[in-house]
Formats: C-alpha cells, structure tokens, sequence
C-alpha cells in the first residue's frame, strides 16, 4: 500500500465536492490533512483523540502481553475503561453530540 501525503492530498483536494461546514480534530495532523486538502475546517474538541489512558503510546501488542485480560475486556465490553481513560460508549456519545 503507498501512502499518499500532502503533494497527493492537495490533488484529492482539488477534486473533493464542496461542502457548507467541514470539522475536524484538534490535532496538528488533523490540521495539516485540512490544510493539505485545501479546506477551512473549524475545529471540534470533541474529535480529540481516543483517551487510552496508560495505554497511550504502546502498541496492541504491548498491551496484549502485559495486560490481555486488560485488553480483551477492553475489545468485548464497551463500557470497560482497563487503562483508565475513557470507555468506547464514551467515545461515542463524545463524538455523536
């Protein structure tokens, strides 16, 4: 799989159908994707990035081999929060207001 990266976004921009609003995350790649497309987004703080909690930074195969129960709680129930940072049914109501 190539990736395609700004020169190429800025093409993909040019042919996007335009919209009245577009959002996006708080995030600088977030930002930097907008800009590559050549559109003006306002930002949404609720787009922020998922809160892993101690989890953040580490790989699922990090996590997998010092907490599985951890993550397969995680994986199978949409409430459980093992790392400590937000659960997914957060995330979505976080996302869908």
């Amino acid at each position: 799989m190539s990736r395609c990266g700004p020169a190429c976004a800025g093409a993909i921009g040019g042919v996007l159908p335009r919209c009245s609003a577009v959002v996006r995350a708080p995030s600088p790649r977030c930002a930097r994707t907008a800009r590559a497309l050549a559109l003006t987004a306002e930002v949404e703080p609720a787009l922020r990035t998922f809160d892993y909690g101690k989890w953040r930074d580490r790989t699922a195969a990090e996590v997998a081999a010092t907490d599985p129960y951890g993550l397969s709680t995680f994986l199978t129930d949409p409430d459980a929060v093992p790392h400590g940072g937000e659960s997914v049914r957060q995330l979505c109501q976080r996302i869908s207001n």
